[in-house]
């Protein structure tokens, strides 16, 4: 049994060593060009700004899970979903109950083709509301899950990642922690699940993180996305992953029922990955599938077209990632918004589109 175990070992490293330099042989043929710096013209078609008028319970910030439809803008901030128009007035915050105290929304998804809002709370219930702000139904998840990790609509279906525990087969006294993905129905009933991987970007990997930043789609169905620690690697993955796109993927087809998480978003024209969650990784990643040129940025993009500076995190709006948003405050703003430059709690939110 060892000697076949070792024998595998041999022919994965084999192969992962055939993929790598194909890839690598790919990459100088094609004359990748690499930038270290960039402008934001480089990647956006157009842009749009919204200044965001404060809510009724205190300023916005620490903004994330943007997302439109139509004249409506909804944001999560501080943990309160609250919704805009695209003027920037604030309409309302949408909230679970008025019972349930300390309950706040942790994600939530939009279905465009009902014009309804999907709301997941900290308790675990679905609250669906439509656009005017009326609460519909209210359901609880009784799936036995360890954390709820990612949500989105696609397709017309919900879609979520979640972690749970399972007992380690080598040590049934111990658990580890299993990260899958899940499909829901309109009414929230489970319709199928697989186990996320992370995707074969063409190095043998011995350790996989599951942890997933967001939900995304491409023509092959829905994927996870997860922004890696550094952007080391970024180039070479992101090379293999569209040098191998004819072939199926594992969660289109199933490899072992597994889903995947993978270390860029995946647009039609751009590859793009950010951090900045801690101070010594921050990065900007992007790859122009048709120029064939590689951003790879500490400080973001400089914003030519709005002078904000740089920016320093692109969140996507768009399930398909065509479309993306930053949002600036205080001195950055004096240029365009000079009576908003005074202060950091009169925000600008910049929805951008992306180059076909």
């Amino acid at each position: 049994m060892k000697k076949f175990g070792f024998i595998l070992l041999v022919i994965m490293f084999l192969v992962y060593g055939y993929q790598g330099y194909e890839v690598v042989r790919k990459y100088k043929q094609d004359d990748i060009k690499v930038k270290t710096s960039g402008r934001l013209s480089d990647i956006v078609g157009k842009v749009a700004s919204v200044p965001l008028e404060t809510p009724d319970n205190g300023v916005v910030r620490q903004v994330r899970r943007v997302q439109t439809d139509g004249n409506h803008l909804f944001l999560i901030s501080d943990l309160r979903l609250l919704q805009f128009d695209l003027s920037g007035k604030f309409v309302r915050q949408l909230t679970p109950s008025v019972s349930d105290g300390e309950v706040f929304f942790a994600d939530y998804a939009l279905d465009a083709d009902h014009h309804l809002l999907i709301a997941i709370d900290s308790q675990r219930n679905i609250c669906k509301f439509d656009y005017a702000g009326n609460l519909l139904s209210k359901t609880t998840l009784k799936q036995p899950w360890r954390k709820l990790t990612a949500f989105t609509y696609h397709n017309g279906y919900f879609w979520m990642s979640a972690e749970y525990l399972v007992k380690n087969a080598d040590n049934p006294d111990s658990y580890q922690i299993v990260h899958s993905l899940f499909q829901f129905d309109a009414d929230m009933n489970e319709i199928a699940g697989q186990r996320l991987h992370i995707a074969d970007v063409g190095r043998f990997k011995i350790f996989e993180s599951y942890f997933v930043d967001e939900l995304l789609a491409d023509e092959y169905g829905v994927y996870a996305y997860t922004s890696p620690n550094d952007m080391e690697h970024l180039l070479i993955d992101t090379l293999h992953i569209m040098h191998h796109e004819e072939l199926p993927f594992m969660y289109k087809d199933g490899f072992f029922g597994a889903a995947c998480i993978y270390p860029v978003r995946k647009g039609k024209r751009f590859q793009i990955a950010t951090n900045y969650q801690s101070i010594n990784d921050n990065y900007t990643f992007c790859f122009d599938r048709i120029d064939h040129t590689a951003y790879i940025l500490q400080k973001g993009f400089k914003d030519n077209l709005q002078k904000t500076g740089y920016i320093a995190d692109l969140q996507s709006i768009d399930i398909y990632n065509n479309s993306y948003c930053y949002i600036k405050s205080g001195a950055s703003l004096s240029k365009k918004f000079p009576d908003r430059a005074k202060s950091n709690n009169n925000p600008v939110l910049f929805i951008v589109t992306l180059k076909g």
